[in-house]
Parts: structure tokens; sequence; C-alpha cells
């Protein structure tokens, strides 16, 4: 069954995901499910029940990035929000001191293009030459260089 079908949900995954690290994982997910479930299924009705469970995979998995990212951005919005002028300032100096001082340059382009520019991922990554996935990694890096930075300033 794997090998039967693998190819052909890889290739459905990474069309809707449009990166091949998140389109193995939804592919992985499924079959494990799958094998955890046990669905009854014969083996003419395969294909299409692997087919629409990797395309539901990929949309709950594109849903839960966005439900991650407006979270986040409502937490980040509601801390600012509750800080003073002075206090904004003061952690907008400290932020672009930490970018400056702690990220690589291509750390720093890929911050800029992605929270500055508002750019996704992919056009992020377009724009640098890079694959998505690598600004995925830039970012992900940076932020917990910036976390522990400004942590450590605070104390």
């Amino acid at each position: 069954m794997f090998k039967d079908n693998y190819r052909l949900m890889y290739r459905l995954a990474f069309s809707i995901l449009e990166d091949p690290d998140l389109a193995k994982d939804a592919v992985q997910q499924v079959f494990a499910r799958v094998w955890q479930n046990k669905p009854d299924l014969s083996l003419e009705n395969i294909k299409g029940y692997l087919l629409a469970a990797t395309k539901n995979r990929c949309v709950n998995m594109i849903r839960d990035k966005a439900r991650r990212k407006n979270h986040d951005k409502h937490i980040c919005e509601s801390l600012y929000d509750n800080l003073d002028k002075s206090h904004k300032d003061e952690l907008m100096v400290e932020l672009y001191k930490a970018i400056s001082s702690e990220l690589t340059e291509q750390d720093q382009r890929v911050i800029f293009l992605h929270y500055d520019m508002d750019l996704t991922y992919k056009e992020t990554a377009n724009a640098l030459g890079i694959s998505p996935s690598a600004v995925n990694k830039h970012i992900t890096n940076s932020l917990e260089k910036l976390r522990k930075t400004l942590k450590d300033k605070e104390r």
C-alpha cells in the first residue's frame, strides 16, 4: 500500500503545501493514522481514501498554522498595547539592537522581508533565492536567539 500510493500522495501534498518537508510530514501522518485506525477498506477504495485523507491533512496543517500565527500575533499585540509609549520605544530599540548584533545578515534579511515587508515564506524565499523551508529555519532560529537575548537583558 505504501509503495503503490506514496508518490501520488506526496505530489498532492506538495501541490497544496508547496513545501517538501511539510508534504512528507503530511503523508507520513496519513499513513500513521491508517496504521493506527486500520479502516475497513477494500483495495479498490484505498487510493481514493488515501488521497482524500492527504488533502484533508494538508488543509488541516494550513489551518493550524494560520491559527497559531493569528494567536501569536494577538498575544504580541495585546502585550505591546499594554505598554506606555516610553516602554514601547525602549523595547523597539532593544529589539533592533539584538537583531543587528545577534543575527547573521541572511537572518536579518529574512526577518525584514517576512515581518517588515509582510511577505509570505514563499515570497521571502523567492526574493532571496532560497527554499521556503530555509526561510522557516531562519525565522525559527532567529526568534529563538532574539528571545534568549532579550530575556538575558531583562535580568
